[in-house]
């Protein structure tokens, strides 16, 4: 268990190295922000028990909970090199500056967005089966914040569960 800017993680793990940080910058086409990568160097990934909230485009609001990604070049799985280059075999999607930095243990992603001098945090929300009688409209993708610290400023405790079927 590690404590970082007044949050509780689970599973963190060996700080990332400078090589392993240049490496994967020069494999994402950009440079991490300062905060992302003091991340890297102090947690490199874990996980939160706390939830943020996706405002979709139909107004509707999500409670959402990611783990966040270490940087390790050996690991496959949630690991930043492994994830981003499994995302980039997909069609479309973009060969620099998007970089996956955590799932919600579902199909929705949380991605660090460093095109065209953005900082941004944003999460690939996917869509739900009918039956589930929720998020249907397909994936979506929304902006949570503006850098990563303030990603790590949204997240408040579960104060009551989540209905039937939430995540």
């Amino acid at each position: 268990m590690t404590e970082y800017r007044g949050l509780i993680l689970d599973d963190t793990r060996e700080g990332a190295t400078d090589d392993a940080i240049a490496q994967l910058e020069s494999s994402l086409g950009a440079r991490l922000p300062d905060d992302y990568r003091q991340f890297l160097k102090t947690c490199n990934g874990g996980y939160l028990e706390y939830d943020v909230i996706a405002t979709l485009s139909n107004g509707d609001k999500e409670l959402m909970s990611f783990a966040l990604y270490g940087l390790d070049p050996t690991e496959q799985y949630e690991s930043n090199p492994f994830e981003l280059e499994q995302l980039r075999e997909q069609d479309g999607y973009p060969p620099t500056g998007l970089l996956p930095i955590g799932r919600d243990g579902g199909a929705s992603v949380l991605l660090l967005d460093l095109r065209e001098g953005r900082q941004e945090v944003g999460a690939m929300v996917a869509g739900l089966p009918a039956w589930t009688g929720r998020r249907q409209q397909g994936d979506e993708y929304v902006v949570l914040a503006d850098s990563f610290n303030g990603y790590l400023d949204l997240p408040s405790w579960r104060e009551k569960p989540l209905p039937s079927g939430g995540g």
